[in-house]
Formats: C-alpha cells, sequence, structure tokens
C-alpha cells in the first residue's frame, strides 16, 4: 500500500486515469454536499495563510498497465469526490470561456480535466460508470446536448456555474482565485493498493453503506475485460440485454443474480462457497479463456433455462414444467444447480424430455421423503452439486444411485414417518403440493381451478363447543380431549382441499361432511362413507393417502429387508403451549366476564383485573397424568397492581383450568423449590422459562394434588377447578 498527502493538481495534472468501477453506484451528491464544498471554498478564499483543506481520503488500486495507454486506476472510494471536484474545474473552464479567457481554459482542461493528445474514453481523466459517461463527456467537450429529467452531474454542473458567476460578479479575478484554492489547497490522501480483489477493498472501508454483491464484482470484472472505447457498444448489445432478462420479474418470482451465478458455476459439479461466487468466477473465465462476448452469451443461454427453474418462464413440455413447479414449493434452492446440469443436457440433446422429467420427479420424491422422515438436509448444498459428477452417460440412474446412498427413504419408511408427522404445522407449502398432486392424480374430468382453494382441516384447529362434545363422543366420552386432538390435528389424514373453508370454520365434522360431499374435487368423495372423524380415521385415511403420495413420488427401490425393525419411532407430537393459552384465557375471559389483552408473555389484562396464565402439556405413566409450570418473580410482580389478580395453570386443556387468587397462590409458592432451569428440562419442554422461577408440579387424578417439595406434602387442589361450559 502506498499513501500520499496530493493536491488537486498533483492528482490530475499527471497522465493518470480514474475509473469508477461497475460495483460503484452512479454520481449521487445533491445540493448538501455541493454547498458544503462551495463554503469550505469560501473559506480558504477568505484566508491568505495558504493552509491546506483536507478532502478525505482517495482510495484506488492499478489496472494492468497497456504500453501507449494512460495509466488506469480504479477508483474505489472517493469517486463521488473527485467527480464532483472535476465538475467545479468543468465549470470554472467554462466560465473563462464566456469571458474570452481561452488561454485560461486551456489550461485548466489541458492540465487537470483531460488528456489532450488521446481519444475515446482515454481522453478523460474521470471515467464514470457506463449510466453517466454521455452525460459526463458532454461536459468535458461542452457539448450542446439536452436531458430531462436532468443528470445529478448536469444539475452540478450548474450549481456551481451560478456560484462562480456570483463570485466573479462581485470580485475581479474571482475565476482565477477559485482555480487556484481549488487545485494547490484543496488535497486528498492517495491511497494506492496493489490487489486482486478491488471489492474486498471497498467493502472493508464502507462496512456501513449498502452491502455490495458478488454479482457487482462479476459485472466490474467482465466489463474490465473490454477496451474501453468499446464498453458502451458492449453494454448496449451484450450486457444491456442480458442484464435485463436477469432483472425482469414475473409475479412473485424474481431471480438474485448472486445466486444465478453461483448455481451456473456450480453445474459443473464443484462446490462453490457463497462468498467465493466471484473469485471462483475469474478462475473458471480465466482457465477457459472466454472472451466477455462468448461470457455473456453463455450467461445468457443458461439465464434463459434458469428462468424455467424460477418459474419466470414455463417450459413448454407439460411434465417437466410441473416438475418444476413442484421443486419451487419444495422450496430446494439448494438443487439449482442440478437442474441447470439437467436442463443444459436436455438444451444441447443429451437428455430427452421424458428422461428430464423422470430425473426432476426423483428429486422431488428424494427432498419430500426426507423432510417427513425428518432427515438432515445439512448436506445437500453440498450434496446436489456432487450429485452432477455421477450423471455418466444415464443421468437418471447416476442419481437413482446418488439418492439411494445417502438415504432416500422407501415407502415403508415414508408412510412410518407420515402418520406422526404435523405435516400442516411443519410443512404449509408442501402440504399444499401434496394435497394438489392427490386431486390431480385422480384424473377428474371436469377440472378445478386450484386458486379459490384453501387447506381445511377436517378436525378444526379450534373447535367450537358442538365440536368438542363431537370429539368427545368419538373418544368414548374421554374428558382430556385436547391432547388426544393435538396429537391429530395437522396430520395429513385431517387435511383437505376446499373452497368453503370460511363456511366450515371451526364446525363439528357432523356440519362439515355435507359441504364437503357437494365439493366437486374427488378428494373429498372419501367422506362418503365415514359417519364419524376421530383418531382411527384420520390414521386410516393417513395410510391410504401416503400409498397414493408414493405413486406420485416413487423411490425406485424396494424396501429393505427387515425394515419393520428399523422404521422410525413415533415422534412426539409438538405440544403447542401458546395455542393452548390463548385457548384457555378465551375460556377464562368467559368465566371472568371480563375482555383479557395479552400485556406481555403469559400476562394478560382486564377491566380492574391481572391475570398470568401458566400452560404446560401432559406427562403420564399411564396411571396418572403430571403437569410441571414455572413462574417467574416478574409474573408475580406483574399481578401486585390495584384490582383483581388471578394465576390461571391449564393442564393439557383449555378445559382443565385451576383458578387461584394471587392471595391463594403466594402461600402455595413459599413452600415451592426455586430453581434454574435444567438442561433435561430445557430438551423436554422449550416453553419452560430460562430465567430463575418457582418449579410447580401437579398431579392429575382422582384429586388433583399440588406437590411442595419444601415440605414433602402434596396439597389438594381439586376445588380450584374452573368450571367453563
Amino acid at each position: 500500500m502506498d499513501a500520499r498527502a496530493k493536491s488537486v493538481r498533483e492528482i490530475l495534472h499527471s497522465g493518470d486515469q480514474y475509473l469508477i468501477p461497475f460495483f460503484q453506484r452512479s454520481y449521487s451528491w445533491d445540493k448538501e454536499q455541493w454547498k458544503r464544498l462551495a463554503d469550505d471554498l469560501d473559506v480558504l478564499l477568505d484566508d491568505d495563510s495558504r493552509v491546506q483543506h483536507f478532502l478525505g481520503p482517495l482510495v484506488c488500486t492499478p489496472s494492468q498497465h497497456v504500453p501507449g495507454e494512460v495509466n488506469a486506476y480504479q477508483l474505489i472510494d472517493g469517486q463521488q469526490r473527485l467527480t464532483t471536484l472535476t465538475l467545479l474545474l468543468t465549470a470554472l473552464r467554462d466560465s473563462a470561456l464566456d469571458k474570452q479567457d481561452k488561454d485560461f481554459a486551456a489550461e485548466i482542461e489541458e492540465d487537470l480535466l483531460v488528456h489532450k493528445r488521446k481519444l475515446g474514453l482515454q481522453r478523460y481523466k474521470i471515467v464514470p460508470r457506463v449510466g453517466d459517461r454521455t452525460v459526463y463527456s458532454n461536459l468535458m467537450d461542452r457539448k450542446e446536448f439536452e436531458q430531462r429529467p436532468l443528470s445529478s452531474l448536469l444539475k452540478a454542473h450548474s450549481y456551481f456555474r451560478k456560484w462562480i458567476d456570483k463570485k466573479d460578479s462581485n470580485e475581479s479575478n474571482a475565476i482565477k482565485r477559485i482555480f487556484a484554492a481549488v487545485a494547490d489547497r484543496l488535497s486528498l490522501v492517495v491511497i494506492t493498493i496493489a490487489g486482486e480483489n478491488p471489492y474486498e477493498i471497498f467493502e472493508s472501508l464502507n462496512s456501513t453503506g449498502l452491502p455490495l454483491q458478488e454479482s457487482d464484482l462479476i459485472r466490474n470484472y467482465i466489463f474490465m475485460q473490454v477496451p474501453l472505447d468499446q464498453q458502451d457498444a458492449f453494454n448496449v448489445e451484450h450486457w444491456g440485454p442480458f442484464e435485463t432478462l436477469l432483472q425482469e420479474k414475473h409475479a412473485d418470482a424474481s431471480i438474485d443474480a448472486t445466486s444465478f451465478y453461483r448455481d451456473y458455476l456450480m453445474r459443473q459439479g464443484k462446490y462453490s462457497k457463497r462468498r467465493s461466487t466471484f473469485v471462483d468466477f475469474k478462475e473458471q473465465n480465466r482457465a477457459r479463456g472466454l472472451t466477455p462476448v462468448d461470457q455473456v452469451k453463455e450467461l445468457r443461454r443458461l439465464l434463459k433455462l434458469f428462468r424455467l427453474i424460477e418459474g419466470i418462464d414455463r417450459a413448454e413440455l407439460r411434465d417437466v414444467d410441473q416438475a418444476l413447479s413442484d421443486l419451487r414449493q419444495l422450496e430446494v434452492s439448494t438443487a439449482n444447480p442440478v437442474l441447470l446440469a439437467l436442463l443444459e443436457r436436455w438444451q444441447s440433446g443429451m437428455l430427452d424430455a421424458a428422461n428430464l422429467a423422470e430425473c426432476l420427479v426423483d428429486l422431488s420424491s428424494f427432498v419430500l421423503r426426507r423432510s417427513v422422515c425428518n432427515l438432515s438436509t445439512r448436506g445437500y448444498g453440498q450434496w446436489f452439486p456432487d450429485s452432477i459428477t455421477h450423471f455418466g452417460d444415464n443421468p437418471c440412474e447416476g442419481l437413482k444411485k446418488y439418492f439411494a446412498d445417502r438415504g432416500w427413504p422407501s415407502d415403508r419408511a415414508f408412510t412410518a414417518s407420515l402418520m406422526g408427522f404435523e405435516l400442516y404445522r411443519r410443512e404449509a407449502k408442501k402440504t399444499r403440493l401434496i394435497l394438489d398432486r392427490l386431486e390431480a392424480l385422480y384424473g377428474h374430468k371436469e377440472k378445478v381451478d386450484p386458486r379459490g382453494l384453501t387447506i381445511e382441516h377436517i378436525l378444526s384447529q379450534n373447535p367450537d363447543n358442538s365440536a368438542i362434545s363431537e370429539f368427545e363422543q368419538v373418544l368414548g366420552g374421554v374428558g382430556n380431549w385436547y391432547p388426544i386432538h393435538q396429537k391429530w390435528i395437522h396430520t395429513l389424514g385431517n387435511l383437505t382441499l376446499t373452497g368453503y373453508n370460511r363456511e366450515l370454520s371451526n364446525r363439528s365434522y357432523t356440519l362439515k361432511r355435507p359441504a364437503l360431499l357437494e365439493s366437486n374435487l374427488v378428494l373429498n368423495k372419501y367422506f362418503e362413507n365415514i359417519e364419524q372423524w376421530g383418531p382411527a380415521e384420520i390414521e386410516s385415511r393417513t395410510i391410504k393417502l401416503a400409498k397414493e403420495i408414493t405413486t406420485c413420488w416413487p423411490n425406485p427401490f424396494p424396501s429393505p429387508e427387515g425394515e419393520e425393525e428399523v422404521l422410525p419411532r413415533w415422534r412426539g407430537t409438538r405440544f403447542d403451549i401458546d395455542g393452548l393459552r390463548q385457548a384457555s384465557v378465551a375460556n377464562l375471559a368467559q368465566h371472568l366476564h371480563t375482555k383479557l389483552e395479552n400485556e406481555a408473555y403469559a400476562r394478560f389484562i382486564g377491566k380492574n383485573l391481572r391475570l398470568v396464565c401458566l400452560a404446560a402439556r401432559p406427562r403420564s405413566d399411564g396411571k396418572i397424568t403430571r403437569y410441571w409450570f414455572g413462574i417467574l418473580p416478574g409474573q408475580v410482580e406483574f399481578l401486585k397492581r390495584p384490582g383483581s389478580q388471578y394465576v390461571a395453570l391449564s393442564c393439557g386443556s383449555p378445559e382443565r383450568l385451576l383458578l387461584f387468587t394471587l392471595a391463594e397462590f403466594e402461600p402455595l409458592i413459599q413452600q415451592m423449590n426455586f430453581t434454574d432451569r435444567t438442561d433435561w428440562e430445557a430438551d423436554k419442554d422449550p416453553s419452560l422459562p430460562h430465567e430463575r422461577h418457582w418449579h410447580i408440579k401437579v398431579s392429575w387424578g382422582d384429586q388433583i394434588l399440588l406437590d411442595q417439595p419444601r415440605s414433602g406434602t402434596q396439597l389438594d387442589i381439586t376445588s380450584h377447578l374452573c368450571k367453563v361450559s
């Protein structure tokens, strides 16, 4: 690194040229910055001490020098300052010409603005980005032109002309005094850094500004391979059309430029880190010896395929278009390099349409099955590029073997996992995809517009009283219906599509069933012979739908012998603590005859009333069900305000509510342990508080008992059971 303080004259009088990189923004200074520079000059003009005024750093990196051409530098930092100074100097030159002082005007122009004997863009000491070049060169060359709306470059030139003319009207020889102040008393520290990656230098200097993308560097790199005098034509003929295609949006679909470049690189089977996209792009470009024109032509060809992947354009082949749509809904963007590699082979005739569609369906099957079986996605970013190296002469067979070696769940494993998988809660988009494909599988002749359909929970998410009563009857009169409801509510067997979601709402199955049977969806004809709806019916329908899903997204390899012994165990349902608390508070509001509003976590306020509602999932040993709660000191302090004060314990169901006044509750916790949350508790129930708290255990059997560890007793709190309708 070389750092030297230089005046404006020393910087611009040399034979050097400063290029504004393409990752820099266009000229954007406005009146605020122009006025600040003018005010600084006013101070210098009033001060005869010849003091220097420092404008800040000018950071640049040398470009490769070509004999016979000017010595060029990429301007990494300070482009706005240096461009503004040349605009000010241009305004001084024009003012001198208007006063018929041609010699002084020539001194300004030939010493500080242009290289007199150079042609084209090599003529100018500063070369702005492409979008600013025409206006800038016209100002430098005093060409008449009209631009509407005015660019910031023109506005800056106009501002300084007016400022100079005002000075000149009040003082003779003002133009030369201003020029002397600009050229000899304004200075910058010129820092020259030799390096391969100007972006890294820029980013370290501009960490508080808008972050640069790797795509900005790639654009800059490509343009730096084009001679200056050919860059405008290259932009119009090649880069501009490509970038327009890259930035074009369709509905909600758009392309992230850096992601495209990265997937473009990885389609050859070599993994590229996101932060290394520019470096890897530069290396492959140099290794292949691609000209800028050839590089952009290849990028544009691959971009057209990438637009099919992102859904901006549609594939003409229906099966291919459908398979690409499925992958978008599966949200597996890490597979884009594979898709790009397959589409490129199809485009070149190396892969026919049928095999392409088969590969895409296999990829969907691999991703969907692993998701339901709760298998890790961590390796996808490197697996998918690596799979390309296994294509061989038959990409379909190569991918099948590759996926199988990395864990492609069989039909049996997939069905077993699907039984307890909370599909809707965890994978809402995949849920819609599955239901849509199941309906399409039935081959209904009269198609239904899917845009008007929504996902319906047959057993309602928030059942009304009649739905709860009916569900309890199906369960055989079991009073604590909520944990069973939580176990099955979001599983596939309880989900369907309907256009009557609002009408069905939270009603019972008996009331929903007629609307489902009126549906034009074949998916809902299933309910013709189903009189009631409970866990057994949900499980039975899940098994049926699982078999159909394995037809839509097959695994070509049979289930291994003896797999029954290694099927995934039934995973515990994620108990919805927040949902339980919300339903419990609704019941408490009705019981206390007030409207309750959420103040903070588990804290609620009503009219002259404060409530803390704690909720817990059930834990049963087959005989007694237990519930663990943690109440924080801050929650107790929240209650100690004027008005009525209550603590409610929701025991696994919005109907299992224990209600205490604060006066009743405080003596209870005095005999409880004050404890930290243990690692075991954190694993078992993430809803428990992180802070120190009172640890409460309630046992629910014939009697409802509250443990008091310090006294070694259990108190019967059955009388605190809150009766809710």
